[in-house]
């Protein structure tokens, strides 16, 4: 089975995802894989073989709890999730060769992502993320 989606989690407001590597995998083969994913990866180029193609993006913004609500001023903020999910053409591996490991855990400095930027219009912008990626 071939491997190449990945799923990323930017969790905001101190949220982090408790996924990892299968509790059964012996620790070698989790390194080869990652050694074998990330030797010659570049982090400054979009994840597509063919890069005049476009890369499809899905963002997902899930609200946990609203903060603050101020009725007169016309503001609230809220905290919530970000969920973005892309295909990575350079993290494919083949999951037999790496005794069945289905997915690793990156971090945001491991691979591409896109810059998400948050500008509340009473606030300085935010850069989202510094997380962790499940890569499967």
């Amino acid at each position: 089975m071939t491997h190449s989606a990945v799923h990323v989690w930017y969790m905001y407001w101190g949220i982090i995802s408790l996924l990892g590597v299968c509790c059964h995998t012996p620790y070698s083969s989790v390194e080869k894989l990652y050694d074998s994913l990330l030797s010659s990866y570049n982090t400054r180029i979009r994840p597509l073989q063919d890069q005049n193609s476009t890369l499809v993006l899905r963002v997902r913004f899930t609200p946990l709890a609203l903060m603050s609500l101020h009725t007169t001023e016309q503001m609230m903020s809220i905290m919530g999730v970000f969920n973005l999910q892309w295909t990575d053409d350079f993290l494919q591996w083949n999951s037999t060769e790496y005794d069945g490991v289905e997915y690793v855990r990156l971090t945001i400095d491991d691979i591409w992502h896109p810059v998400i930027l948050l500008s509340p219009a009473y606030n300085d912008r935010q850069v989202v993320g510094k997380y962790y990626f499940t890569v499967n």
